[in-house]
């Protein structure tokens, strides 16, 4: 490999002194002079690759399998499709830290293109950058080599008890999931509460709200006020209908699950005419549990037709599949 005509990634506390064509940094925001940083490329152009992601994302979902889209493959209902509810089309970076690396990956392959690179050398132990960056290479015919004292090796993207979980097989994390609910959640619902078909539902609307974040005055005198609807509460009071809430429980410093209950019992003798309080968990039973399982193995044995979906982990027009990156969110 000529590497005055190369492109040398920096990962870690790794060195180049010798002639290249690029010496880019994969994790440095200080380079030393002549040298890029391709955190700081993202930053600059955030907003053109965000584009690109969304764009593709959609597109994702578009692609065909078995002559249906993905998100047609893999319907549960007649309007809902399993596809939107995956980490992938989320897009969410606190659920799916891959989509930084790709980023990254995005910076990185239009500095090569742009720069005329031959050759690519990685000094670093990234596993999946590693996979990456040598794919690519082969796909555009270019050499390629890894330069590192240290073995390869997968960044874990938790720390502590998350990273021991997630690494289980995911048939295991579903069953402590469970156990994890029902000691967190399940075991505390108790009777208190009234009879969900106490009207129909003609009578009434139903809002699904995330709960705690409330007023506690309010709530311990029997009123459910959300700070999340603030001025809505005040609508629906003078509205000539009946409203149910449906609470979804997030962990908060505010308010136990436990306490949750007996703000929704205080809550149901307030107007009872007028208002109706659930926590989410109250509307689970054998039947549902019976359905979800039977959605799983259906969705599952859908899943095992997708192996060819990874081809389309690229943006348009490029040969650079980040797959490797959003592989866990994928699998899970």
């Amino acid at each position: 490999m000529q590497e005055d005509s190369a492109m040398i990634l920096l990962d870690g506390d790794s060195q180049w002194s010798d002639n290249a064509k690029v010496v880019a940094h994969w994790a440095r925001f200080d380079p030393s002079p002549k040298q890029e940083s391709i955190p700081q490329k993202v930053e600059q152009q955030a907003l053109f690759i965000k584009k690109d992601y969304l764009c593709w994302v959609y597109e994702l979902g578009k692609c065909q399998i078995n002559n249906e889209t993905l998100i047609s493959h893999l319907q549960i209902f007649n309007n809902l499709s399993f596809w939107w509810m995956t980490k992938v089309a989320a897009k969410s970076p606190f659920l799916s830290p891959g989509i930084y690396q790709i980023f990254k990956l995005r910076v990185l392959e239009k500095m090569y293109l742009e720069k005329g690179c031959n050759g690519l050398i990685y000094c670093g132990n990234n596993q999946l950058v590693h996979q990456v960056l040598r794919d690519w290479c082969k796909e555009l015919g270019h050499p390629y080599k890894r330069i590192s004292e240290k073995k390869c090796q997968i960044e874990p993207e938790w720390t502590g008890i998350k990273r021991l979980v997630f690494n289980l097989p995911y048939w295991l994390q579903v069953l402590l999931f469970l156990v994890r609910k029902w000691v967190m959640n399940f075991r505390h619902i108790r009777s208190g509460n009234i009879n969900k078909k106490q009207q129909s539902i003609q009578d009434s609307v139903t809002v699904v709200t995330y709960f705690p974040n409330i007023d506690l005055q309010k709530a311990n005198d029997g009123r459910f006020y959300s700070r999340y609807w603030e001025k809505l509460h005040q609508l629906l009071d003078e509205l000539p209908f009946a409203v149910n809430w449906v609470w979804l429980y997030s962990k908060s410093g505010q308010i136990t699950y436990k306490d949750s209950i007996d703000i929704r019992n205080k809550c149901n003798q307030h107007s009872p005419d007028k208002y109706r309080h659930f926590l989410l968990e109250e509307f689970f039973n054998l039947k549902t549990f019976i359905k979800c399982i039977s959605i799983y193995l259906k969705l599952y044995s859908k899943g095992l037709q997708l192996k060819g979906v990874k081809k389309f982990f690229k943006f348009p027009a490029s040969k650079l599949n980040f797959f490797p990156m959003l592989q866990h969110d994928w699998n899970s």
